[in-house]
């Protein structure tokens, strides 16, 4: 009878720490996908940095025009 007692006391704790991984799981999902953004924005803007970094070098040297 003790056996079973204890057992039971096992599987609550391991529903427990399952629930617990399950929700650790959802916040870590949902930060990612935060991330996932984040660096997409990063991206674009490095690319725009980019094009008018080409746009400067190309007027110091006489090859294109201001809009």
């Amino acid at each position: 009878m003790a056996l079973m007692y204890s057992m039971k006391g096992d599987i609550t704790i391991v529903k427990h720490d399952v629930h617990y991984l399950q929700q650790s799981h959802r916040a870590l999902t949902e930060a990612f996908a935060q991330l996932g953004k984040v660096l997409t924005q990063v991206a674009v803007q490095d690319q725009r940095i980019n094009m008018l970094e080409k746009r400067l070098d190309e007027l110091a040297h006489g090859k294109g025009i201001v809009n």
